[in-house]
């Protein structure tokens, strides 16, 4: 080739090759680490998801554990088959009215079952559980049995609870509630709807080593409880179920589609749930571009490729400004925000983003404001205990017998009133950690109602009126109900009015304390949101503001021994009631 011969014309073609071909080769490299980035992202964001999901699903199984729980321990079922128990098998005709009359409260449960020793069926409210028997497949410590094989009972997940004969025994008696698994099934399809998650189905292993469905799937509604896939299969679900967990880049689904799949274990059950959505799908925002951008180039050469040039830098601008805020996040600054105004699916995923951080924001300001709420009423009473100690300390022979008296009962009660906040943060602390232990015994209400007060300053025991005539007594935890107590009076003290009554009440199956005071109450629509964390219905001038956490740790503790505690107004009077179940009758011998 003759370069002096080589004219502006051909320059200029070459110049618009070599330009078109290294936009093209850019062009291809800047595509593949965008579609990188969007996979890694989609791939995190999916994982994410599925936890949520399991977080859900585990819910729903401990609620219904519970409530089957309480069905055996609050009902006719446990004295029923206690009485069965006694008269060496005798009538079960008392056990199997037992079930009847409580499966109307049984809620989510298709049927109860009350199984002795070998689980021969000793009352039901099943029509197709034979009396002979009834045999669903328990690990040994696992109360979540298989779901049902049966066609006629496909769907039913047997969950059971031991029945607690005299003396804590636990023994062969057992209640079996058939938990419809279509609330799982709704439960997902709830949520996939609304944008909460993609699509996700769960599968069970069954003792042939195949694996089963037990939700539909997004293209085979019927596939629930009849798809099966062979032992052999290296499918993803075939592959969780026997153990693996993780996050899964571009493998075959269950229709041979390269996917993205979340892999988690239901630990409790032993099934396995598969969040997953198509590679394509989770790609399509980046490979929408390719074919315009290519068809680009050819059509137009030199202006087609400045054009592809021009539409790619948003898009990868609007993948970095992601990624960057991504990590800004990370590193603290939780104020950044994506702001994409745009209504595709990069904007939502924008948007997502921002209401994730959004709401962690407002997490760290709840936060912030308890800090400084805590250090608010910590500072009054260790200002007084502090600044009156340090008096004394260097200045003791300037003051009188008297008032030294007088400063050392301002120490005690500052002291006393701060003793108080850290056992309510400390108990808070417990019960989000699920470390708190509540014991019931039988004990008598007027003697530690008595002691309550006693724990309390002098200036707010000096108020309260305690008009107990006659003792009642209750099953409950000493501590907890003093503290309750002591939280009553106090809230009484700093916001009800001037006179403080104690009394106790009592009710056919309840027993309780009630404390009134003649302040003015908060708010109707006020009344039960005093209960929640953090929730502060008085500001008064002059007084300390409170944590918030008083009322709500008071009306936790009540109902973790089985009680409540409610507020209510009755005339001129402010009333908080606590109700606690009676002390148990002597145990037959």
């Amino acid at each position: 080739m003759n370069w002096r011969t080589f004219g502006i014309r051909q320059r200029v073609i070459l110049g618009v090759a070599v330009a078109g071909l290294t936009f093209i080769v850019f062009a291809l490299l800047g595509y593949r680490l965008a579609e990188r980035r969007f996979t890694d992202f989609a791939a995190t964001s999916l994982a994410t998801t599925a936890d949520l999901e399991v977080a859900r699903i585990e819910s729903a199984l401990d609620s219904a554990l519970s409530h089957l729980e309480g069905l055996a321990a609050r009902s006719q079922i446990q004295p029923a088959v206690r009485a069965y128990s006694r008269r060496m098998n005798g009538d079960v005709g008392l056990i199997q009215r037992a079930v009847s009359e409580v499966q109307a409260a049984a809620g989510e449960f298709a049927s109860l079952t009350v199984v002795g020793p070998e689980y021969e069926v000793l009352g039901t409210t099943s029509v197709t559980v034979e009396a002979g028997g009834f045999a669903p497949t328990f690990g040994p410590h696992d109360p979540f049995g298989m779901v049902s094989g049966d066609p006629g009972r496909a769907g039913l997940l047997p969950i059971r609870v031991p029945v607690r004969l005299s003396g804590g025994a636990v023994g062969d008696y057992w209640l079996v509630g058939e938990f419809s698994l279509q609330v799982i099934q709704d439960l997902i399809a709830t949520h996939a709807e609304a944008g909460d998650t993609d699509e996700a189905h769960m599968a069970q292993l069954m003792e042939d080593g195949s694996v089963r469905y037990i939700t539909p799937l997004r293209f085979e509604p019927d596939a629930a409880f009849s798809r099966v896939l062979p032992q052999g299969s290296d499918l993803p679900m075939v592959r969780l179920v026997n153990g693996m967990e993780g996050t899964l880049v571009d493998v075959p689904d269950y229709r041979s589609e390269p996917s993205i799949v979340a892999l988690r274990l239901i630990e409790s059950t032993g099934w396995g749930l598969m969040v997953k959505i198509d590679l394509a799908e989770a790609l399509a925002p980046v490979r929408s571009l390719r074919t315009f951008m290519l068809i680009s180039i050819a059509a137009s050469g030199l202006v087609s490729v400045l054009a592809v040039a021009g539409l790619m830098r948003p898009v990868l601008n609007r993948i970095d400004s992601i990624i960057a805020t991504a990590k800004a996040v990370n590193g603290g600054d939780y104020k950044r925000r994506i702001n994409d105004p745009k209504d595709d699916e990069l904007g939502d995923v924008a948007d997502a983003f921002d209401l994730a951080v959004a709401r962690m924001e407002a997490s760290l300001d709840e936060k912030g404001r308890f800090v400084a709420a805590v250090s608010h009423e910590l500072r009054t009473p260790l200002t007084a205990v502090v600044g009156l100690s340090a008096a004394l300390a260097s200045q003791a022979d300037r003051f009188s017998r008297a008032e030294i008296e007088e400063f050392a009962g301002l120490i005690q009660s500052g002291a006393t009133e701060l003793a108080a906040l850290v056992e309510d943060l400390l108990t808070a602390a417990r019960m989000q950690a699920g470390s708190l232990v509540v014991e019931q015994v039988d004990l008598e209400l007027s003697s530690l109602v008595s002691l309550a007060i006693e724990d309390l300053p002098a200036e707010i025991a000096g108020k309260v009126d305690i008009e107990i005539r006659d003792d009642v007594r209750a099953r409950a935890d000493e501590m907890r109900v003093r503290q309750i107590v002591r939280n009553l009076v106090t809230n009484a003290y700093k916001y009800g009015g001037e006179s403080i009554k104690i009394e106790l009440i009592q009710a056919p199956s309840r027993v309780g304390v009630r404390v009134t005071d003649n302040g003015d109450g908060v708010p109707p629509d006020f009344a039960e949101r005093i209960f929640d964390p953090y929730e502060r219905a008085h500001r008064s001038v002059g007084t300390t503001d409170s944590v918030g956490l008083g009322l709500n740790i008071a009306r936790e503790l009540a109902q973790r021994m089985g009680g409540d505690l409610t507020y209510a107004r009755d005339g001129a009077w402010t009333m908080f009631d606590l109700c606690l179940p009676k002390a148990r009758e002597s145990a037959p011998v």
